[in-house]
């Protein structure tokens, strides 16, 4: 039976809110401003993320599919140069990945993000499963705005589980690596979950079940592997 590696991407491998900077990214900054501070009147007002990530993609209406995936792999290349948000990589969870990989283990992200960002990101780690929010496209290859089913909260435990009985892998044998308290239904699902991070929530559940908790406090580029990691304030959820 395959082992299967789960990482949510967003803060627990990659060192951005990948959604939020390709937004940044494609747009203008006044455009990137507004968005980013009407998302964040909602979450500050309490409103459940999955609810917050069909607002996000309500914001890419109209736009072509085929254009934004050629966009997302520009990107990635900025981030992945390091040359805006320095090294892109979470130190622990890239280690981590790197482990697997060795063990032989399947590697999958999972995120709310969606494939102009995870697909050059997953062809550079060379990773064989990518889960996340699939916006609608309509006949003419342009997003809808609408999303049926944002890869948030229950959705990941739903999503992981299919993923493994469709993978024949047992739950017990694997791993999953995450950094928000929205992420429990993921973390539960498989025998040796991971936290990353300072998340209360997922400090405490940790603290409560015996989980391992690894520091998101260095960050590293991928070709500078075995270098002494960057240290690097991050700001708590």
């Amino acid at each position: 039976m395959p082992t299967i590696a789960f990482f949510d991407v967003d803060e627990t491998l990659l060192n951005t809110k990948s959604m939020f900077d390709f937004l940044r990214f494609h747009r203008s900054a006044e455009e990137h401003r507004r968005a980013t501070d009407r998302l964040g009147s909602m979450a500050r007002a309490g409103v459940d993320r999955v609810e917050i990530n069909r607002a996000y993609y309500r914001l890419w209406a109209g736009e072509d599919w085929a254009g934004l995936m050629k966009q997302g792999r520009a990107w990635y290349a900025e981030i992945r140069s390091g040359a805006r948000i320095g090294p892109p990589f979470i130190a622990s969870t890239f280690a981590a990945l790197g482990r697997h990989r060795e063990a032989g283990h399947l590697i999958a992200l999972m995120s709310g993000s969606f494939l102009p960002c995870l697909r050059p990101l997953a062809d550079d780690l060379g990773v064989e499963i990518v889960l996340c929010t699939h916006p609608e496209v309509d006949a003419s290859g342009r997003l809808t705005g609408n999303v049926r089913h944002p890869m948030i909260g229950r959705s990941k435990g739903v999503v992981l589980h299919a993923t493994a009985r469709r993978r024949q892998a047992n739950l017990t044998d694997c791993h999953a690596y995450a950094d928000h308290a929205s992420d429990l239904a993921m973390l539960r699902c498989v025998g040796h979950p991971h936290v990353v991070g300072s998340d209360p929530v997922l400090l405490a559940t940790a603290r409560v079940q015996g989980w391992p908790v690894l520091s998101a406090q260095a960050t590293v580029d991928a070709d500078l592997v075995g270098a002494e990691p960057v240290p690097t304030t991050r700001a708590g959820h």
